[in-house]
């Protein structure tokens, strides 16, 4: 049975267990509904808050934990669209504390699961200073031979000195000066 009872405003008001029950799963369904959405929206922030928390580890430097949280970002979110530049982060992390097999092995895999990635190029210029500095003359040269065609000068210009000093260090003076005089 349904009673009508009048407000005081006028306004009609059902009185029913059965209509009281619809009203209940109506608004239970909206809030799980709104979580539900939360929950979707809340991730990119996450993503980002520790993106940016990593990066200020990164400026302090404090290489050590700005990897462990890019790791730990990378391993939560892995298909998240910004791995790509966690990864990024966590190879200069690598650089920053010298691991240079560790830094090498992690571009290789950033190349085959991102091939045509934009940061390809800058981590061209780290695969050939990090092989300078594992002292693979031939390596590191082929390596900074494709960054050296960049219109980019934030990659040719230091790409141009690492292969100076790549080919300096190779006995290969004559190349080495071309090198180092398009830097002038």
């Amino acid at each position: 049975m349904i009673l009508v009872r009048r407000h005081r405003f006028g306004c009609g008001v059902l009185r029913s267990t059965a209509a009281g029950l619809v009203i209940v799963c109506l608004w239970v369904a909206a809030l799980s509904g709104q979580r539900l959405y939360g929950q979707a929206a809340e991730q990119p922030d996450i993503v980002k808050n520790k993106l940016r928390f990593a990066r200020g580890l990164m400026a302090r430097a404090f290489h050590d934990m700005a990897a462990t949280e890019l790791q730990s970002l990378l391993k939560e979110f892995p298909a998240d669209p910004r791995a790509p530049e966690a990864t990024f982060y966590l190879i200069e992390c690598l650089r920053a504390q010298a691991k240079s097999a560790d830094a090498l092995a992690l571009i290789e895999a950033f190349r085959k699961r991102w091939p045509d990635h934009a940061l390809l190029p800058q981590l061209n210029l780290a695969t050939g200073d990090l092989l300078l500095r594992l002292n693979k003359y031939d390596d590191a040269t082929r390596a900074l031979r494709s960054v050296i065609d960049s219109a980019d000068l934030n990659l040719r210009e230091p790409g141009l000195f690492l292969l100076g000093q790549a080919l300096e260090s190779q006995g290969k003076t004559a190349a080495a000066l071309v090198a180092y005089k398009q830097l002038a």
